[in-house]
């Protein structure tokens, strides 16, 4: 059986909060398909959304955190004491600025897992973390449009197992992206595109 509960709240003078809530929760099934245990989880979230106008230019703010918690099985029996529980956040700022020169947009946004697993008295920890900003310049003239842009992303990632077997991983990645799209429209039914990254 599943339980669900979901809230969504909006206010503001310009209707420009919102509030979102939800739950899930369910007996489940056994993992292991021979199994009479009962796998069950609960998840739990919510979120907040803003959006507000300065100017020329328009502001969008998400924040979002949710808990997962599970039991789990071993691949070939019922492990009755092997749990995990995760959790996510995101967060994102997004900005929109109309100029004469053309549009231009800002994104920013975080992205955390912490994910924990239980099995007797082992913890296996896997965390990671994603930053992101992307910036892109589009101009629109007549028939054709313009986008340039910037992507840059920076990874981290932490393993530690201290089960049957011993591992830790500590590791960081950085990419950065350049690109450019052009739009052609021929007509109204038909669109000439390029893309160059």
């Amino acid at each position: 059986n599943t339980e669900k509960l979901g809230i969504n709240y909006i206010f503001g003078d310009l209707k420009n909060i919102k509030i979102s809530l939800f739950s899930e929760k369910s007996g489940g099934i056994s993992i292991y398909p021979k199994g009479d245990e009962k796998d069950g989880y609960e998840v739990s979230s919510g979120n907040i959304a803003y959006k507000k106008y300065i100017g020329n230019t328009v502001y969008d703010f998400l924040i979002l955190n949710s808990l997962t918690k599970s039991d789990l099985d071993a691949s070939n029996a019922d492990d009755l004491d092997y749990t995990n529980d995760v959790k996510f956040t995101f967060g994102q700022i997004k900005s929109k600025t109309n100029t004469e020169f053309g549009d231009l947009n800002v994104t920013f946004d975080s992205t955390k897992w912490d994910r924990d697993y239980y099995n007797g008295s082992e913890t296996d920890t896997y965390d990671s973390t994603t930053h992101h900003l992307n910036l892109i310049h589009s101009k629109n003239i007549n028939r054709f449009s313009n986008a340039f842009g910037i992507d840059y992303f920076s990874y981290k990632a932490d393993f530690e197992n201290t089960g049957s077997y011993t591992a830790s991983v500590s590791k960081r990645a950085f990419q950065t992206g350049l690109f450019n799209n052009v739009d052609f429209a021929l007509n109204n039914k038909l669109l000439f595109s390029l893309g160059l990254r």
